[in-house]
């Protein structure tokens, strides 16, 4: 309409004080503050070493797919309270596919998620299926060999789609507490597998060549 006023423009990266730019999962952790769905601590640091949780890996989720439908039904988890900060975040998650509680009925909202978990929760949101040869797909790393027979063909799917970094090398290092820069790179990586935002180039995504 005539007069109606120009679109706001985006958001500015959050300004951090612990040096993003210097740390390997700098692009990353730039975007998805900037997009909002990972946010910066009160002090004004991100702490991208630090572990994540279930229900903070719940809470990034919830705000990077908040359009999605549920598609699932979610139960109430013995060890969740309903005045609980996450309680909305974790059951949106469910809901929309990414994680699910255990079989005794709890969620353990505070474990720290590995590395193996976190990219699963991508891969079960967004059903991703590999399209090589897992065994193929994992045998060009070192501890390819240690992923769970169980968690193969998911683990492989995540490499394909480029949701895996290390800095480390040529590690997948699933058993590793996930962190705050690890959880970056997955989300940022598994919304541009669908085209929802433009790819960032990094050297530590493993499996891309």
């Amino acid at each position: 309409p005539v007069g109606a006023a120009p679109p706001a423009p985006p958001p500015a990266p959050q300004a951090l004080d612990d040096g993003p730019d210097s740390h390997w999962a700098a692009p990353f952790v730039n975007q998805v503050t900037q997009l909002g769905f990972i946010e910066g601590f009160p002090d004004n640091t991100f702490a991208p070493d630090q572990p994540v949780n279930r229900a903070q890996l719940a809470a990034i989720v919830a705000k990077a797919y908040g359009d999605r439908q549920p598609t699932v039904e979610a139960n109430e988890f013995s060890d969740i309270a309903a005045d609980f900060w996450g309680t909305e975040a974790v059951t949106k998650t469910v809901q929309m596919g990414f994680m699910k509680g255990y079989p005794d009925g709890t969620f353990d909202p505070n474990r720290p998620i590995p590395r193996l978990e976190a990219l699963l929760t991508f891969v079960s949101g967004l059903k991703l299926t590999p399209q090589g040869d897992p065994d193929q797909v994992l045998g060009q790393f070192s501890d390819g060999d240690q992923v769970p027979d169980w968690a193969r063909p998911a683990i492989a799917a995540a490499v394909e789609n480029r949701l895996v970094a290390n800095a480390g090398g040529q590690f997948l290092e699933l058993q590793t507490p996930a962190t705050r820069a690890d959880i970056a790179v997955m989300s940022y990586q598994a919304l541009a597998s669908e085209n929802k935002v433009g790819p960032v180039e990094s050297p530590y995504i493993l499996g891309k060549n």
